[in-house]
């Protein structure tokens, strides 16, 4: 059986990095590993109201990288949340 490897790199930032502290939620590690098939929420923590973008790339073997640019307010609380498509 062919495996097929995906790799999904994330970085949140700020409209305004210098302006806002951005944080993910603990449980987001380096070499995590993502259900594949279905949708998967990214969250954390801002400054209230802060407009966060998280960026990424899923890459294939032998296939170019597919770029994933999502985007959320953070609630009055702080938090925010943005969901990733469903990934092979």
């Amino acid at each position: 059986m062919k495996k097929l490897l995906v790799t999904v790199s994330l970085a949140a930032c700020a409209a305004a990095a210098s302006a806002y502290d951005v944080r993910f939620k603990n449980i987001y590690q380096s070499h995590m590993v993502l259900q594949a098939g279905k949708a998967n929420e990214v969250a954390g923590r801002s400054d209230p109201g802060a407009s966060v973008s998280v960026t990424g790339e899923v890459t294939r073997p032998g296939a170019a990288a597919e770029r994933i640019a999502l985007r959320a307010k953070a609630d009055k609380t702080g938090r925010w949340m943005v969901t990733l498509p469903a990934l092979p």
